[in-house]
């Protein structure tokens, strides 16, 4: 509802509850979570988050609706210009293996 900053959003969320609730659960399903262990400090794994956030954004646009500009990543004023390098167990869509961060 974040996005209908309409006066009525909650009676429009009442309204088409049943397919809303039925569309979110299907949504839900198809989700996978990853996690990926780290030990940087927190400004630094925001910033590589962030990162991760804007690739996938600036570079996939077909799948920018996981990330729409409406979302907001935390990254450093200043790129580190560091390579990252992700080591995934399978690919995931809109993560490249390398990152410049």
């Amino acid at each position: 509802m974040w996005r209908d900053k309409t006066t009525d959003a909650v009676a429009s969320l009442l309204d088409n509850y049943n397919r809303v609730s039925n569309s979110i659960v299907a949504y839900i399903e198809l989700i996978n979570v990853y996690f990926a262990p780290t030990t940087f400090e927190t400004d630094l794994r925001r910033h590589i988050e962030g990162c991760i956030g804007w690739n996938l954004r600036n570079n996939y646009p077909d799948l920018k609706i996981f990330y729409p500009d409406d979302n907001h990543g935390g990254t450093k004023a200043n790129r580190l210009g560091e390579k990252l390098t992700l080591i995934l167990d399978e690919p995931i869509a809109g993560i490249d293996n390398e990152l410049t961060i």
